[in-house]
């Protein structure tokens, strides 16, 4: 296939991603690389080079990732998510200091300077980089008791497990009794509702009890000296309007 829009490209390249999202099949994720390189080729923007770096990145490919990241940072010195790929790529490549000096500069939110989608910055996508440095003063810093009230942290093995071996034992426990009743009265109100049909009903009640199941096995495992939980820090390419001379997104 041949084509002089960079935007044919980048949507085949923005299709494949989300396909290696959803299957972590890493054919899709080298087409992905392929198609952002071409749209790379054609069009040297910011998104396009970013797109095409974030694929390096997922294919584990660090040190190749971070110099094309590099690259734009010249340019954007102050882009947070500039700052946040080059923080996860030196986590990777080992590099401690250099991982901390990145995260330390990074401001949560959106960034007023610019308006890109990948450029509103989510807390978790700082504190599970210092998880998963080891940094768990810092990790519990930004991972604080408003993450318990506002994200669904049931199945979050790593937030108890660092809780659990901080001595945290008050937030833990309050944490384990307030999921497990959510979860225990969520699966009595399942017998209770009303269904389509009684395969419906099952497939909820079975779902509900299966979830609980889940949680009481990971707070005991943490509870028995489990191994650590294993986070890995995901980048994704910029999902944009990428039709030609769309009305919308052309001013």
């Amino acid at each position: 296939m041949k084509s002089t829009f960079v935007e044919t490209y980048k949507a085949l390249g923005l299709y494949n991603f989300s396909e290696y999202e959803y299957s972590s099949n890493l054919e899709n994720l080298e087409l992905s690389r392929e198609f952002f390189e071409i749209a790379k080729n054609l069009d040297e923007s910011y998104e396009s080079v970013l797109d095409y770096a974030v694929t390096l990145y997922e294919l584990k490919q660090y040190e190749k990732a971070k110099e094309t990241f590099l690259e734009l940072y010249k340019t954007y010195p102050d882009r947070m998510w500039l700052k946040l790929c080059l923080a996860y790529c030196e986590v990777y490549l080992g590099n401690k200091e250099e991982a901390m000096h990145y995260l330390q500069q990074i401001k949560l939110d959106s960034d007023d300077n610019y308006n890109l989608n990948t450029d509103d910055i989510a807390d978790f996508q700082i504190f599970d980089a210092y998880y998963v440095l080891e940094e768990y003063d810092k990790f519990l810093e930004y991972c604080d008791e408003d993450v318990d009230e506002n994200y669904y942290v049931i199945d979050c093995d790593y937030l108890f497990y660092t809780l659990w071996i901080k001595g945290k034992l008050e937030r833990f426990k309050k944490l384990e009794e307030n999921n497990r009743a959510y979860l225990e009265q969520a699966l009595k109100e399942s017998f209770e509702d009303e269904y389509d049909s009684e395969e419906e009903k099952k497939e909820t009640i079975e779902s509900w009890e299966e979830d609980l199941k889940k949680f009481n096995e990971m707070i005991r495992l943490i509870k028995t000296g489990a191994p650590r939980p294993e986070v890995r820090l995901k980048l994704y390419p910029e999902y944009s309007c990428f039709m030609v001379d769309c009305v919308r997104h052309k001013f």
